[in-house]
């Protein structure tokens, strides 16, 4: 345990690692990425430079970073392949994410650090809370805390309703990782992990209306 907003204490407990997956990032959902645009960015960034300069100094022959989808957040191509160009991402969140994947390439260029890029998109798993205002947290805890804590009528959805995702579940992204930390067939460069199956928030609503019973 580290508080990577401090270079001293990410220097010491990155110090002996052969590989590191960097997975710590402020993180949240829509209501949290506009609410906190500014702290965001810096403080993630800033876990970014610390992560990435003690992995310099260390033993490690190679960082997988945990991006985002969000990097494609102005993609014009869906399914959304790796090597789709598309303008950069307009949130702050998904801008310091396309940052991070820019460390890896450079801290590769200048200094030999092997990486692996993992973009999982729409994780879903059994153990993330709902925070404590509409859109801190991801859609299904969100819609969770709806349903069952707040019981909240009218139910209010972000957006139109008719914007879809594709959620995946985290042990599948996990093995994602996993492989992308071990594997050297594809070294130095970057995956999406997403499941193919798309249903719009509207669609995710009713069905979490119905399991819940809320009536």
């Amino acid at each position: 345990r580290a508080n990577l907003l401090d270079s001293k204490e990410a220097e010491a407990s990155l110090s002996d690692a052969d590989v590191v997956v960097h997975l710590a990032a402020k993180i949240g959902g829509i209501g949290y990425f506009h609410r906190l645009p500014a702290y965001i960015i810096s403080k993630n960034d800033t876990i970014n430079l610390n992560v990435f300069n003690a992995v310099r100094d260390s033993a490690c022959s190679r960082i997988v970073f945990a991006s985002s989808s969000m990097v494609f957040e102005n993609a014009s191509v869906f399914p959304t392949p790796e090597d789709h160009v598309c303008p950069p991402p307009m949130s702050s969140y998904g801008f310091q994410k396309l940052n991070g994947e820019y460390y890896c390439k450079a801290f590769k260029e200048q200094y030999g650090l092997g990486y692996a890029i993992v973009r999982p998109f729409n994780a879903i798993g059994t153990r993330e809370y709902p925070g404590m205002f509409i859109g801190r947290s991801h859609v299904i805890p969100d819609f969770a805390r709806k349903l069952i804590k707040i019981r909240q009528d009218p139910f209010e959805i972000l957006g139109s309703g008719e914007q879809t995702r594709s959620f995946t579940d985290i042990r599948d992204l996990s093995k994602g990782i996993f492989l992308a930390a071990t594997c050297d067939k594809r070294l130095n460069t970057d995956f999406n992990i997403g499941s193919s199956e798309e249903i719009t928030i509207n669609d995710l609503a009713e069905r979490m209306i119905d399991a819940s019973g809320f009536q």
